[in-house]
């Protein structure tokens, strides 16, 4: 921010890094690192970080406000962000996490791109960890950078930079299909300034509750059409052992 000072960027950029940009560079089990979830299984809000020497002690209390939320939600997500991260565990606060989650959303939205990259030795975390580590700075705008940082802090958790970056993929998953090298597949990375962060997160998660419910109706489906046919088989092997029970009494 060129407006402001250098004594005055530098502590917030240093709250900044302590309270949510340092669990980009912790991996487990080194030390003990909270566990605080973006996507909760109950309805749950933006809030506000605290900024500040004393952001470490409101920890303990936000962390009892999600607890009571999970409580109250039932174990139902009503948001689209709720549905999204259902089944990816409680929270990721290290960066083993994050490139878990990373690859968890990209083999669920778009396991063809997965593919491909894998058949060209080109893993697809091998280009979206410097993304995640760096937190996309450098990588986007520095008007984007700001934005998704400011939903960091919004949802007090860096579980949205590796949201962002399958939804990069997804974005380009088109384009990856088409090449075959690994020279072309860099050149589809090259340049990703131009990009919209908050579109490209709300374009993803929309589509990805689409995709969750739509497996849950085809799995409904399924276990319906199996229960019909048990049916069908019980009654029908019910009425060939009431006809073998009537020719036993007339023989």
């Amino acid at each position: 921010l060129p407006y402001m000072q250098v004594e005055t960027i530098y502590p917030l950029a240093r709250a900044l890094y302590c309270t949510h940009l340092f669990r980009l560079h912790s991996i487990p089990p080194s030390f003990d690192l909270p566990v605080e979830p973006l996507f909760s299984p109950g309805p749950m809000q933006p809030q506000a970080a605290t900024m500040g020497p004393g952001s470490s002690s409101s920890q303990r209390p936000r962390q009892q406000t999600l607890q009571q939320q999970q409580k109250r939600g039932g174990g139902r997500g009503s948001s689209s962000s709720g549905v999204l991260m259902q089944g990816y565990g409680s929270g990721c606060g290290s960066l083993v996490e994050l490139c878990a989650l990373f690859e968890s959303l990209l083999f669920e939205t778009c396991p063809s791109v997965v593919a491909h990259l894998t058949s060209c030795n080109l893993p697809p975390l091998s280009i979206a960890f410097p993304w995640i580590v760096r937190g996309f700075a450098g990588v986007l705008s520095a008007e984007s950078v700001l934005l998704l940082w400011d939903r960091v802090i919004g949802f007090h958790s860096v579980q949205i930079v590796a949201v962002l970056a399958a939804a990069i993929f997804h974005f380009k998953q088109a384009l990856l299909l088409k090449v075959a090298t690994k020279a072309d597949i860099e050149v589809i990375f090259n340049d990703l300034s131009p990009l919209c962060p908050i579109a490209l997160l709300q374009q993803f998660l929309f589509l990805s509750d689409c995709l969750r419910a739509e497996r849950q109706t085809h799995r409904q489906t399924s276990q319906r059409q199996q229960r019909m046919r048990t049916k069908q088989r019980d009654r029908h092997t019910g009425g060939g052992q009431k006809e073998t029970g009537a020719s036993f009494v007339h023989g």
